[in-house]
């Protein structure tokens, strides 16, 4: 039998107990004092007028101990859960340029852009990098959030001009690893975050971008959380725990105001009991726009039409073949995909990783739509999603997340090109020769890529075969012979760090930051500042025909940091894979990685 985790991960190992969220009756009183313990408690939200946003409490731990819950004296509280990650998978890889080239063209970027005289769209980033003000936002430990910036004001922003969008930065993941456990560093920024954050970071991006009536705002939410924790479509967001009721509270108050909130829609984390269906908050893309809610968040409704209007708007992942990623969450697609698959942008001088996820798909839809707002800010928010999805390619898969998710039609590419013609048709923009968006399924994945010099350095070499098998895996045992009928299984899987709160989010690099199939060869280059090595390697594929076939590299492992492999592929032609994975366990940390693989 495989080994596997016993089951999900308990909630008490996500909780740490020293930070809880009460919901205050009347939020019009102060916050109850706890009536023993070492506590620092007051509103959650500082500084709103919002009566919903007032009603909610933050008690934290004075010491580094947890305290007794009981000495609070709210009927409705919760702890606070530190499940908030990034979406996206950091990279290190000599491919950097050909990558960011690719990328670009996928987009559909439109080098030279209408003229406009209209003050860019703000856009506001919220995730880990530190807080930074317009047009260009802060930094911070973890790339992540930078990097979503730097990709938003490259597609709104080209060489060709005018610049479009305007990025300011609020940190939703401050929390580190110290030795006394996960404890927040506002200066640097961190690698995950709590859940109520996450909803403070919301508001704050809020009053960051002004007053309302200050122009059109874009909150950027390249982060998420599991269902597991909390927030499911089915609860309503009255019946929510405290803190998922708190970001349920902050989105609303943001779309009363007449923000637009686009979020990822999540990566796969892998390991057993994989989640199915999108992540939070995307997930509440199910959910419509508040209405008579805003009287009590101090606006709107903004308006009511056009007829999809819903709290949150999600963002899913293809490839430059319009392929959903292969670490897509199964069915979590939502309406509007984007081109994210091994992407690398640079600004200034400063050159992003790798990321493959739903992170980047986010952020090539907040550009988007801030180029269709620049050019008509009269549109509300909804209309402005609407106009980008009229602009976008209508694509041959099902979506799975919508208000009305029984029927999501087809997923449609977002298209930059698409965007600007759908605002600037019948001469509205001026003087403009046009574009015209690429084909759905065209293939504009990168070629000519090179692995004969991995980045990693080169401290050791392996290479053999991998014979092809059926998937999945049925039993423990790693088929080495074209002949042999068993099929591989992972030998030890173990969560990833999307799923096991307390272990960092994903690792400080990936275990394979340089991947993929080339002709009949599989080639990586492990990470040369790994902290183990890793072991039971399988690489999953899936074929153009939809079937599914896998491959065991436990025989050829354990590999070390900076190792680099070139494997013979036996069985499998490059031509039929759509797209695929590799996976590891890193070694003396229980935890599973799962990666996408450039397919060439």
């Amino acid at each position: 039998m495989p080994i596997y985790a016993a089951e999900t991960p308990d909630r008490a190992e996500a909780c740490s107990g020293r930070r809880w969220i009460g919901i205050n009756p009347d939020p019009d009183a102060e916050c109850p004092k706890p009536t023993f313990g070492e506590w620092t408690y007051g509103p959650l939200f500082e500084g709103t007028d919002a009566p919903e946003l007032r009603s909610y409490c933050l008690y934290e731990s004075a010491s580094d101990e947890p305290q007794d819950p009981d000495a609070v004296p709210i009927d409705t509280l919760a702890p606070d859960c530190e499940v908030v990650v990034g979406y996206g998978h950091g990279f290190v890889d000599n491919n950097a340029v050909a990558l960011e080239d690719a990328f670009m063209v996928q987009t559909d970027v439109v080098i030279s852009l209408p003229k406009t005289s209209a003050p860019p769209t703000r856009v506001v980033v919220v995730d880990s990098a530190v807080c930074g003000d317009f047009p260009d936002g802060g930094d911070g430990v973890f790339e992540h959030g930078k990097a979503m910036s730097m990709m938003i004001r490259n597609l709104a922003c080209p060489p060709g001009g005018p610049c479009l969008a305007t990025v300011a930065t609020e940190l939703a993941l401050p929390l580190v690893e110290t030795p006394k456990g996960l404890r927040p560093n506002f200066r640097t920024g961190g690698y995950l975050g709590g859940i109520s954050q996450m909803a403070v970071a919301i508001v704050k991006a809020m009053k960051r971008a002004g007053p309302p009536g200050s122009g059109p705002l874009i909150i950027n939410l390249s982060i998420g959380w599991d269902g597991r924790w909390g927030g499911e479509i089915t609860t309503a967001w009255s019946d929510l725990e405290g803190p998922f009721r708190a970001v349920n509270s902050a989105l609303a108050y943001a779309s009363c105001q007449g923000a637009l909130v686009i979020a990822a829609a999540g990566n796969a984390g892998g390991g057993p009991d994989a989640r199915r269906g999108p992540a939070y908050p995307a997930a509440w893309e199910s959910e419509a726009a508040p209405d008579a809610r805003c009287a009590n968040l101090g606006g709107g409704p903004v308006s009511t039409t056009p007829s999809y209007r819903p709290l949150v708007y999600g963002a899913s992942a293809v490839d430059g073949a319009d392929v959903p990623l292969a670490n897509e969450r199964p069915k979590g697609r939502a309406r509007l995909v984007a081109p994210a698959g091994h992407v690398v942008v640079s600004r200034d001088g400063i050159r992003s990783k790798v990321y493959s996820g739903s992170s980047v798909s986010t952020a090539v839809l907040s550009a988007a739509a801030a180029t269709v707002w620049t050019y008509d800010d009269g549109l509300t928010a909804h209309d402005v999603m609407q106009k980008v999805y009229d602009g976008a390619v209508r694509l041959t898969e099902p979506a799975h997340l919508c208000i009305d998710m029984d029927d999501c039609g087809m997923a449609h590419r977002v298209s930059m090109c698409g965007a600007v013609t759908s605002v600037c048709q019948r001469g509205r923009c001026g003087p403009w020769r046009g574009c015209l968006p690429s084909s759905a399924n065209r293939d504009a994945r990168a070629v000519g890529l090179d692995w004969r010099t991995p980045t990693a350095d080169v401290t050791g070499a392996v290479g053999g075969q991998l014979i092809a098998a059926a998937w999945p895996c049925t039993r423990d045992v790693y088929a080495v012979d074209p002949a042999a009928t068993d099929t591989p299984c992972p030998h030890d899987q173990h969560y990833s760090p999307y799923t096991m709160p307390y272990a960092a989010p994903q690792p400080p690099e990936p275990a394979c930051p340089s991947c993929g199939i080339k002709e009949l060869t599989l080639n990586l280059g492990i990470s040369n500042v790994l902290s183990s090595s890793v072991s039971d390697g399988v690489m999953n594929v899936t074929l153009n025909n939809g079937s599914q076939v896998g491959f065991s590299l436990n025989h050829l492992g354990p590999f070390g940091p900076g190792d680099t492999v070139e494997v013979e592929l036996v069985g499998i032609h490059s031509s039929d894979i759509q797209s695929a994975t590799i996976d590891f366990v890193l070694v003396g940390e229980n935890l599973s990685t799962s990666t996408p693989l450039i397919v060439e």
